[in-house]
């Protein structure tokens, strides 16, 4: 596994199993929908107990734009997405601006979506391959009014941390979904369940999962041509106004994380890791409370407590602001590296992708 930060007006890089990657797809000499300070970002990704790698993910240089794509069948749909996506959004922004309007960006964002399945499902070398993808924009307007806008289609997620507790920016577009079986029913097709029943004959939940047909277990994606019309490639945008002194960060994540991990846990395990103890501790080591913050000086010895919290450390070395401020980003930067590392532990067998949007 591999991760990599793209911090304050920086970052250029994607980090992936394989080494770096360049960032693609930047536009044509346009600049981004934020208007405002960048923003530090996290990523990292893993390929689990997978036998190759499908997930791939997208930071714009000044971290206005994340997403993470979660392809299926094959990697190709899902690379097409992060070198052209955030390509298309640029090419549908009018040009001349570098302000645009909240709707602007939107339709923006709903055209790039189209645009790109419309190419996928003529292109014969993807075949019956897909691709979920779930992004999120910050877009500040000419007022400096900051939205929050959350493009969905398929089971990935992004979560919002907004005074300390979860909300879900995206739902997952799941077979069982009550608005997804419907369609799915609509046009003829079957939702089946895939695993363990009780003597009664009802799913245990956990133990399975639903398909489209008895194949396809997410009901909207880009490509799978094959599972028209039962499969949807229309992208369901949210948008929310951001709460500048209560929402901290935005995590989008493959569901590789989703599987083990409920939007509450993952917005309090990053937290506990925020907040966690400064130490000496070693690689590995974790303490009491199941929250280990290892390679960056943090943590406790092993089978003993922290002596001291982030808090109760930032207090004691008041006076040397760097040092706080770079344990802090340190931190931050190795975040999304911890919850990958975390789903594993919790049992994940997929292909497991996390990016982090901190917006504090």
């Amino acid at each position: 596994m591999s991760a990599a930060a793209a911090p304050s007006g920086g970052g250029g890089e994607e980090a992936g199993e394989g080494g770096k990657k360049k960032v693609d797809g930047e536009g044509r000499g346009k600049r981004v929908p934020l208007a405002g300070r960048p923003l530090f970002t996290s990523v990292a990704s893993t390929k689990g107990h997978r036998p190759r790698m499908e997930d791939e993910f997208f930071l714009s240089s000044d971290g206005s734009f994340s997403a993470v794509y979660d392809g299926h069948g094959g990697a190709n749909v899902s690379e097409y997405l992060r070198r052209n996506l955030y390509k298309h959004v640029m090419d549908h922004l009018p040009p001349g601006d570098d302000v645009y309007g909240l709707e602007t960006v939107q339709e923006a964002l709903r055209s790039a979506f189209k645009c790109a399945d419309d190419y996928v499902i003529t292109q014969t070398p993807y075949g019956n391959e897909g691709s979920c993808a779930v992004s999120v924009t910050i877009h500040c307007d000419r007022e400096g009014k900051v939205s929050i806008i959350s493009c969905n289609l398929g089971d990935s997620r992004a979560v919002l941390s907004r005074g300390g507790k979860a909300l879900d920016l995206t739902e997952d577009h799941k077979p069982n979904a009550p608005r997804e079986m419907e369609r799915i029913y609509r046009h003829d097709g079957m939702v089946t369940w895939e695993g363990f029943e009780c003597s009664r004959g009802l799913q245990i939940e956990g133990t399975g999962v639903y398909r489209i047909n008895g194949s396809l277990a997410v009901a909207r994606a880009i490509g799978d041509i094959d599972y028209r019309p039962w499969l949807s490639a229309e992208v369901e945008i949210k948008t929310i106004d951001l709460k500048r002194e209560t929402d901290q960060f935005v995590i989008l994540a493959s569901d590789g994380l989703w599987d083990v991990m409920s939007s509450e846990e993952a917005v309090q395990y990053v937290h506990a890791v925020m907040g966690g103890a400064m130490g000496s501790g070693k690689e590995g080591d974790k303490w009491s409370g199941g929250v280990g913050d290892k390679a960056g000086g943090s943590g406790a010895e092993a089978g003993k407590p922290p002596h001291m919290t982030l808090v109760n450390w930032t207090q004691s070395y008041a006076e040397d602001r760097g040092m706080i401020r770079a344990a802090t980003m340190l931190r931050k930067k190795k975040m999304a590296g911890y919850l990958t590392e975390e789903a594993l532990r919790r049992g994940s067998t997929d292909n497991t992708t996390v990016a982090i949007v901190w917006l504090q």
